[in-house]
């Protein structure tokens, strides 16, 4: 059977390759935040570098790290403020052209919008998502049980990768409670495909085995153990 690509240009490419497209496309990038950011143009500054300093992925690891949590929160707090919005001095587009926003869970301390892009972003993120999900099966027809691990928040741009692959998101909060996850889905939602982003623990249900299995690793193992699974077979193989 010939695996599906939702952009194929992307797949076969070497390590040489995909290196010389990251480095087209850095300085670019560089550019724009400083151009467009406060917070980048002030951590530029300080470091004493400029955007055209940076052409490769070697003169980009000698910047120091530009921001780590405790970094947003202040841009944060600056940016409300300053300008009475929570967004960041770290924001790189006008206020008026934000389409989508989504705040982290808060568990470490204040939520954050670290999630918040303009249509542009999610027009360039999406066909990049559902590339990804492609890779793992998901096609145009198929149904995807799509957990939200602590509530929506940054999990809800993949929903714009499934959409344009055809597939049917099933869209269940992790607030709905482990039983239902476990058992609230109808029993002829099968044979749609389904991926838990989250929570493998259905993934095990013998009423609707998915063929896939899409986590990060900490919660793989739920899906790999699951023998109606393709990766309950790369498991028992070590792969």
């Amino acid at each position: 059977m010939m695996r599906f690509c939702y952009m194929s240009g992307l797949e076969g490419k070497s390590q040489e390759e995909i290196r010389k497209l990251q480095e087209e496309r850095l300085p670019k990038q560089l550019k724009y935040c400083y151009d467009h950011s406060e917070f980048y143009k002030m951590k530029f500054d300080a470091c004493g570098a400029r955007p055209e300093d940076i052409r490769t992925l070697e003169d980009l690891r000698k910047l120091p790290v530009f921001m780590v949590k405790d970094d947003e929160r202040r841009s944060a707090e600056q940016s409300l403020q300053k300008y009475g919005h929570p967004f960041g001095l770290h924001l790189c587009a006008p206020l008026e052209d934000l389409y989508l926003t989504g705040t982290t869970s808060g568990t470490t301390g204040t939520p954050t919008f670290s999630y918040t892009f303009t249509e542009n972003d999610m027009n360039f993120l999406a066909p990049r998502i559902a590339h990804r999900l492609s890779l793992a099966g998901v096609g145009k027809g198929d149904r995807v049980a799509f957990f939200f691990a602590l509530g929506i928040y940054a999990t809800t741009m993949t929903l714009w990768g499934l959409r344009l692959l055809g597939a049917l998101p099933i869209d269940i909060d992790a607030r709905g409670g482990t039983r239902f996850r476990r058992g609230g889905l109808p029993a002829h939602s099968g044979p749609g495909f389904i991926g838990p982003f989250l929570f493998g623990f259905f993934s095990r249900s013998a009423r609707v085995p998915p063929p896939a299995f899409w986590s990060p690793p900490e919660f793989r193992h739920y899906g790999s153990r699951n023998p109606h699974t393709p990766a309950f077979h790369r498991w028992k193989a070590g792969i």
